[in-house]
């Protein structure tokens, strides 16, 4: 279901956006107070809320998946927690991260905006794969800023890199792939495709790394 028909069938959705939003926002703030107010702590703080909307909308996804028909509650749920959070890590990105990731994190998020709307029948099989690829990074980024152990930080790291490389290069080129044959979706296929060289590029210093 498109953003519009959304809000035309439930004008209260963009208020339920808005909500969550505020949600993840006031999740920083609370972790503000452990973690400290300077940039790089809110960039800490920020990350653990990350770990948080991919953990959640992982298993939201793989519920939805399982009860889409049964339970269409969820799915507009699983829809308004990740709208949410993309539009404050939007917000964060710009604020705070001063390199030119935030254009990547920006347009990454964007897309996947347009994705839950208007994007294909795979669209929850995709935000919930690709949010399960990113779940290691959260602890590895930990990990690096606390300079802790070394050899568990390569642990973590070789962990990140199998899950990612696997999801990020075998299944979504076959999903790419199907959507393509299925002429399904056709801008939809072309905003993604930087979103999917990233994924083999990002495997690639992954690996290097170790």
């Amino acid at each position: 279901m498109s953003f519009l028909d959304s809000l035309i069938k439930n004008p209260t959705s963009l208020l339920d956006s808005i909500i969550a939003r505020w949600g993840f926002k006031y999740s920083q703030k609370l972790l503000e107070l452990y973690f400290g107010k300077c940039v790089e702590d809110k960039n800490m703080a920020n990350n653990f809320v990350a770990l948080f909307h991919a953990t959640g909308s992982t298993a939201l996804c793989l519920s939805t998946l399982f009860l889409e028909e049964k339970n269409k509650n969820l799915y507009y749920f699983l829809i308004k927690f990740s709208t949410g959070f993309f539009l404050y890590d939007i917000e964060h990105c710009i604020k705070y991260i001063k390199s030119k990731k935030t254009y990547v994190y920006v347009y990454h998020h964007i897309i996947s905006l347009y994705m839950l709307y208007y994007g294909p029948n795979d669209s929850i099989k995709i935000l919930g794969l690709g949010e399960l690829s990113n779940i290691p990074s959260y602890f590895s980024y930990y990990l690096l800023k606390n300079n802790h152990n070394k050899t568990v930080l390569k642990y973590v790291t070789k962990i990140q890199l199998i899950l990612y490389s696997i999801i990020r290069i075998p299944l979504f080129s076959y999903i790419y792939y199907k959507n393509l044959k299925s002429g399904e979706n056709k801008l939809f296929n072309v905003l993604i495709l930087p979103l999917y060289f990233m994924g083999i590029y990002w495997s690639k210093i992954l690996k290097s790394q170790l």
